[in-house]
């Protein structure tokens, strides 16, 4: 152990104390006020969807995994998007191989609340729309 501290050892230490402390708990941002979600911007993604056989909206199950506790997008965009007839399909932004699939049955809820009967899946950048 040092007798003697240098007033450069007290300042290092003190600012890592300070950083330390500071940082033991991970900053949380508020959320941004929600902005009212136009028919024109799920009209498009219709509209894109029909174009090409290229695109769905995804629902996401990754957010039942963090802090939002909730589904991506949410459950206005889903409404929306099923009154316009835009096509879905299921993601769970997997990072580890018992994440994939993971919370599909809330996924599926979801998407049966807002009045689909399909979702999508992709091979070779082909969709073809599976009934659940």
């Amino acid at each position: 152990m040092q007798d003697r501290w240098s007033r450069r050892d007290v300042l290092k230490a003190s600012a890592a104390s300070a950083a330390g402390a500071l940082f033991a708990e991970p900053l949380r941002a508020a959320a941004p006020p929600p902005t009212e979600v136009t028919s024109a911007l799920i009209d498009a993604a219709r509209k894109e969807g029909k174009v090409s056989f290229y695109t769905a909206l995804e629902l996401n199950t990754a957010g039942l995994r963090k802090d939002c506790n909730e589904i991506y997008p949410s459950p206005l965009i889903v409404r929306l998007a099923a009154q316009m007839g835009v096509p879905i399909t299921f993601a769970s932004d997997a990072h580890a191989p018992a994440e994939v699939g993971m919370n599909f049955p809330e996924a599926i809820e979801l998407a049966r609340s807002a009045g689909y009967t399909h979702r999508c899946r992709f091979t070779q950048r082909r969709r073809e729309e599976v009934k659940f």
